[in-house]
């Protein structure tokens, strides 16, 4: 009865409100904010958990939520049944619950006895409330949708279900300036429950909100009795009734706004100025007597027939009063609203027909936007009613089995399957879906016996599509649809095997095969001589709404039968067997070819390797060209030719005297007999042109004190040196002869490249300025030019 009264929502916000709209409060004991620690002991791995507070017969509800917000059941992090809310009795809810789970879950290892006693509760049952508003000069919207207008002075009957009233106060409108104004707005709420309890909402001297329980001021934050839960500020109180109905009161611009949202369970069980819920708009403005206006009624018939026949007396009122005040104190039947149109525009209201009223009726815009906040305020929990309406469990706990749920990504459909544990037998379904919040245990699945799959051309393939139903009576229907570049004439390649019935039989149709079977179906394509245009995505449908669908991708390769390496640019002149050559700037390239004939479909991948241990791909870049080729006996034939070519000239100096590698093969082949390679010359040969590196480029000295220059000079092959100064317009060219005190020295050579000292020893005034080091290639004689400047100390 708990599981089916109070069922757990399948998930909450990401902000793990303190309530949520279903009733629920969150467990001092286990949430995000300060109750970790009893995570970790009553809840291992929840992110935290939420009480019910509508308890009937003192059965208490705890809903637990993982990481992603989305409700978990069963050990060890699922909520479980509290026999004795813990609200109520402290000492009975430790004796009962907290005690038993001690023993079964903490010291032993005995936890699911412990929740067959105490079960989950999963959300299959969860039907969120439906949200209406009330706001500003009062702006109505009823249960069913209909809007309209209703601005009087008194109180009346706001809504009426089985043992619970709501009336609300409407008083008349002052300006800033102390200037009444033919608007009204709600200042004060009471909501009686059964007949023992009153509460009222409605605002201090100060205009805060604050609640009132039986005429007695509520000083907590919060609030939770058997008959209501309620969390209080003084902007925003949130009330959730046991009768199943939750309110959000606002204060804005000192005006009380509202939020309703009720159980579907009072639907055809609701009256008041919120309507006539049915599901029927035309029957919207019922009175008390059970007649009706028409929804099409003028603004005054609204208001005079409908509304007013909403007020209340002497009698029927359930608001408490100041000492001094009573009923017909706030009563004033001769209150005369606004029934026209406004005839000023406010752009700060944009579209909104509610905030440009207001706004003119009272002289204030900020009064008539805090509609456009409400409007928003509610758009965003119609959206999470709606989402939650579509919202399916996101887990089934079974006792003494396994259930493996496959959903999508916000569970708006989930599949569930039941599997018991060693020596437990199933009785009933063992498969049960959900569809936007529908389930049902009738339910086709469709599967095929792989994701993928890749054969060489001429092979033989067997795809192997297998579906269910939960039902053994249901038929289920499973269709094999082919690529539609599948050729009609070529249909004798295919046959189809029931694998159930062993029947063979051979296909004669293109697209769409259909086949019956009784509770299962198992069904074998088998394509003989499989050709490249077999290549497709094969789909395997059922035919149990929703329908199921399995997608299979196949793959045919064509063999490759050779790979030759050329030269390409400038250098294809050079003798195939030659050490290729690569020169910086040079239009040189080296192609690798790979020829295959048959119904060519992917084009292979290409790679080169050096040494066949460095893969050196990403300095070459491919195409792809086609030929087609009629042979002899008027077959059509293709031919493709991949070529990978140098496509950067920079230098490459490790790739001298090491062998380059082409590597071709189909990825679905790699490394089996399928991978062919073929290495050209021991002697690879890159010349690239001189690159120069100085320590420093800019130095600074003082008179006789000693300086030294040292620059790095790369390229292929080694190139010629030179250093000069040039002083203001003149330019010397230096030797050891040149200074005394200067001299030059190759510190360092090897293969491709070559360090170079410059050093002045004592430095003079005529060694200071722009020293340059010149470095040719023998090859290209490209120059190459660095310049270091060097500094009197003394002069800066």
């Amino acid at each position: 009865m708990a599981s089916i009264q109070n069922p757990c929502q399948p998930i909450v916000p990401s902000n793990f409100p303190d309530q949520l709209h279903s009733g629920f409060i969150k467990d001092t004991h286990c949430n995000p904010f300060s109750g970790q620690f009893g995570c970790d002991i009553f809840n291992k791995g929840a992110k935290g958990c939420y009480r019910s507070t509508n308890n009937t017969n003192n059965i208490a509800v705890q809903c637990c939520y993982d990481s992603n917000n989305t409700l978990t059941v069963g050990p060890p992090g699922g909520g479980y049944l509290h026999l004795h809310d813990s609200e109520n009795s402290r000492w009975k809810h430790f004796k009962v619950d907290v005690l038993p789970y001690l023993q079964c879950c903490i010291f032993s290892n005995e936890c699911d006895k412990y929740y067959e006693k105490r079960p989950s509760v999963d959300s299959r049952h969860y039907v969120p409330p439906r949200p209406v508003w009330a706001r500003g000069d009062p702006h109505f919207t009823t249960m069913d949708g209909t809007s309209y207008e209703f601005n009087p002075v008194g109180e009346f009957v706001y809504l009426q279900v089985p043992n619970t009233t709501v009336q609300a106060r409407i008083k008349q409108y002052v300006d800033k300036n102390n200037v009444p104004k033919p608007a009204s707005y709600f200042s004060a709420f009471a909501i009686k429950i059964y007949d023992d309890l009153i509460l009222q909402i409605e605002f201090t001297a100060t205009n805060n909100l604050q609640l009132k329980i039986d005429g007695v001021i509520w000083e907590e934050e919060s609030l939770s009795l058997p008959e209501i839960s309620a969390v209080i500020n003084t902007t925003l109180i949130s009330l959730h009734t046991i009768t199943g109905l939750s309110f959000q009161f606002y204060n804005l611009n000192n005006m009380i706004h509202v939020i309703t949202a009720l159980q579907p369970s009072l639907k055809g069980q609701v009256s008041g100025l919120i309507g006539n819920w049915d599901d029927d708009p035309s029957n919207d403005f019922m009175l008390p007597n059970g007649t009706w206006i028409p929804k099409t009624s003028s603004p005054e018939d609204i208001h005079f027939k409908f509304g007013m026949s909403w007020a209340t007396t002497n009698e029927t009122s359930i608001f408490s009063y100041p000492d001094g005040l009573k009923w017909s104190d706030y009563q004033n039947l001769n209150f005369a609203p606004f029934f026209g149109q406004p005839t000023n525009s406010y752009p700060q209201c944009g579209n909104n027909s509610q905030c440009i009223f207001d706004a003119f009726v009272t002289g204030d815009v900020e009064v008539g936007l805090t509609n456009v906040i409400m409007e928003q305020t509610n758009d965003r929990q119609i959206a999470e009613y709606l989402h939650m309406q579509k919202t399916c469990s996101p887990n089934l706990h079974v006792l003494h089995a396994s259930v493996i749920v496959v959903h999508n990504s916000d569970y708006t459909q989930v599949d569930y399957s039941i599997v018991c544990e060693p020596g437990y037998m199933l009785t009933g379904k063992s498969s049960v879906g959900c569809v936007e919040g529908k389930y049902t245990a009738h339910i086709g699945k469709v599967q095929w016996n792989f994701g993928s799959t890749t054969y060489e051309q001429g092979d033989s393939v067997t795809l192997k599509c297998s579906g269910y139903v939960t039902d053994a009576s249901d038929k289920l229907k499973v269709s094999i649809r082919r690529p539609a570049s599948f050729d009609t004439l070529e249909s004798d390649r295919l046959i189809l095997v029931d694998e159930l019935l062993k029947d063979d039989k051979q296909t004669r149709y293109r697209m769409l095969y259909t086949f019956y079977s009784d509770h299962l179906a198992a069904f074998h394509l088998i394509i003989n001589d499989v050709r490249d245009r077999d290549t497709g995505n094969y789909t395997c449908h059922s035919s149990k709404a929703p329908e199921h669908v399995a997608t299979m991708q196949l793959t045919v390769v064509v063999p490759m039968y050779e790979i030759q390496l050329k030269k390409m640019g400038s250098c294809s002149e050079m003798p195939y067997r030659s050490p290729p050559s690569f020169v910086e700037g040079v239009s040189c390239g080296l192609a690798c070819i790979t020829n295959m004939d048959g119904y060519v479909h992917k084009a292979p991948v290409m790679k080169l390797m050096l040494d066949g241990k460095e893969d050196v791909s990403h300095l070459f870049s491919g195409r792809l060209a086609v030929s087609r080729i009629t042979s002899e006996t008027g077959q059509v034939q293709y031919t493709s030719r991949y070529i990978s070519y140098y496509k950067t000239m920079q230098p490459m100096p490790h790739f001298n005297g090491r062998m380059l590698t082409c590597h071709a093969y189909y990825p679905q082949h790699k490394n089996s007999v399928m991978e062919k390679s073929v290495g050209i010359g021991t002697e690879l040969v890159t010349f690239y042109n001189p690159k120069i590196l100085c320590n420093s480029y800019s130095m600074s000295a003082d008179v006789g004190s000693d300086i030294s220059i040292e620059c790095s000079v790369e390229s292929n092959p080694l190139s010629g040196l030179a250093w000069e100064l040039r002083k203001n317009k003149s330019q010397v060219y230096l030797t050891p002869n040149d200074f005394d005190n200067v001299s030059t020295l190759l510190k360092d050579v090897r293969s491709g490249k070559r360090v170079i000292e410059l050093k002045i020893n004592h430095v003079v005034p005529q060694n200071f300025g722009h020293y340059h080091i010149h470095a040719i290639h023998p090859v290209t004689s490209k120059m190459s030019v660095a310049t270091v400047e060097l500094i009197n100390s003394s002069s800066e």
